[in-house]
Parts: structure tokens; sequence; C-alpha cells
């Protein structure tokens, strides 16, 4: 029967952006360590600063082609959407050509370089790291985030629906206690829905930072030369309306008549805490699947 399954499609999704936060870390780490280690506290060879660079370069060059290439994979996008995906695919694409001419230039100077050398490129590239890239990158693994929860929900609701099935078979049946199955399913449907409440909050959230924001400039693309309304829009991207992806809960705002709020000060969520609290919902859910596997098990005894 249906309801014999595990979580394993949400753990699967869990495990591929850890995965890539786990390549993100290594790389700030690195960085870290090649601009503020104290040599006389942690001694690195010149040799070893260099390697470590090159893999810095090559870690930061497979992650921008590897998220460039999912940008230009989306299909369907129309007006604002479309517009974003395209500038953050270029954006992609700048960020892969200066990480090969970073590592270019150690080729070609690597036995002139000393560990100055070494520190003072380290710095200059997490400096633009942090100005150029990670700004477009971070909106772009919000986006794929949001998508691929949307993904996990709807896998969540067919099982739901596959669930439901057998348990109207059960019913039917007239299975002594299955009315314990139905409530613990009723309840799982509750959790699904939550979730996909918070992560339309966190899709609304992302529009209107990232989106919502490129509408000015798209209305006044006729009137100036593209290059200039590409820049327009290259700086909306890199400065979004908000900052640090941030949510208020709409709890806790006061009315429009003034009235002050009886509940607590707001509590600022950012897009990837939504999502995460999405996913915790989906996990209740398929946790009440087991629990009614196990149940359903000892009715048919």
């Amino acid at each position: 029967m249906v309801l014999a399954m595990s979580a394993s499609s949400v753990t699967r999704a869990h495990a591929q952006s850890q995965g890539v936060q786990k390549a993100f870390e290594s790389v700030k780490e690195s960085l870290d360590n090649l601009v503020t280690a104290k040599d006389d506290r942690q001694p690195m060879e010149l040799s070893l600063r260099i390697e470590t660079l090159r893999k810095v370069f090559d870690l930061s060059l497979a992650e921008a082609k590897d998220t460039r290439v999912k940008l230009l994979e989306l299909e369907g996008l129309k007006g604002n959407e479309e517009i974003w995906r395209d500038i953050s695919a270029d954006s992609m694409k700048d960020a892969m050509d200066y990480f090969q001419s970073q590592e270019q230039y150690i080729d070609d100077n690597e036995k002139t370089l000393a560990v100055d050398d070494v520190k003072n490129i380290a710095k200059d590239f997490k400096d633009w790291r942090d100005k150029n890239y990670l700004p477009v990158f971070s909106a772009v693994r919000d986006y794929f985030l949001v998508n691929q929860q949307d993904k996990t929900i709807e896998t969540a609701r067919k099982r739901w629906q596959k669930i439901d099935a057998d348990v109207q078979k059960l019913e039917r049946a007239k299975i002594k206690g299955i009315k314990d199955a139905r409530t613990m399913l009723v309840s799982a449907d509750k959790l699904i829905g939550e979730s996909s409440a918070f992560n339309k909050e966190a899709r609304t959230l992302f529009f209107s930072m990232f989106i919502d924001s490129l509408t000015k400039t798209t209305s006044t693309a006729a009137t100036s030369t593209d290059e200039s309304a590409t820049s327009t829009i290259t700086e909306l991207i890199l400065s979004p309306t908000s900052t640090d992806s941030l949510v208020t809960s709409t709890e806790t705002v006061a009315s429009s008549t003034g009235e002050k709020a009886t509940s607590t000060a707001p509590i600022a969520l950012s897009i990837r805490d939504t999502v995460k609290q999405s996913l915790s919902k989906v996990r209740d859910a398929y946790n009440v699947y087991i629990d009614m596997s196990a149940l359903v098990r000892k009715l048919l005894k």
C-alpha cells in the first residue's frame, strides 16, 4: 500500500542544498584563511597558499558555471522574471571570466609571487566577490530554493492523495480504528497547507525584492539606450529594495488606522528561513505518514 513510505524525497532535496552550502562555505573559509591567517599562529608555506588560492578559483568557477547553466535552463519566464534571469546569467558569465583571469594571473606569475602578493590577491578577490558576485548568487540561490520547495510540496500533496485513496478503501471495508488514520491524514493535510503558505510568503518576498523592482526600468527602457537600461537593471539586482532578504511577520504589524499592535515586536525572517519553515512543515507531514503506516499495519493484523 502507498501508506508504506518514507521521507526520502525531502531528505534528498535537503542534501542537495547542503552540498551547495558546503562548497560555498569552503570557498569562504579558504579565503578567510588566506587573508586573515597570522603566520606566527598558522604558518602556511607559499606553495600551500598558492594551491589554496587555486582551489578557491576552481570552486568559484564551477559554482558560477553551474548556476549560469541552471538559469539558462529556465523556460516559460515572462516579463521582469525573464529579464532578471538573463541579467543574472550575464552576471555569472562575468564572474566566470573574472575567476578565470585570476587563475591565469597565478599561472603567469607563480614563480615571482611572494606571500604578501598571495595575501593581496586573495583580499582583492574576496572584496570583488563580496561586492559583485555574492549579491547575485545569493538571490539566484534563494530563487531555486523556493522553486525546489514548490516541487517538494507538490510531491507531498500527491502522496497525500494516494494515501487518502488507501484510507478510503479501508473505511469502506469498515476496518476498526481506521478513524484514527483519517484524523492523522487531516492533520497532514493541514501541515502541507501551512508549508505551502510559508513558501508562497518566501516567493512573494523574493519577487518584491528582486523582480518587481525592475518594473521602473522596463517601463523607461524605451527612452534609454540598451547599455544604460542594462546597467540600471544590474544595479537593481545588486541592490534590492530591502536588505538581507528580510520579511516581517504580518501578525505583529499595527493596523492602517494607527491602532497599536497588541502582539510582540515584528520578527524578521529571511527568504531562506521562510523556506526552511516550509520544509519543516513538509517533514512533519511525512512523519505523520510514517506514523499512519505503522498504525494501519497494526490495524490489519
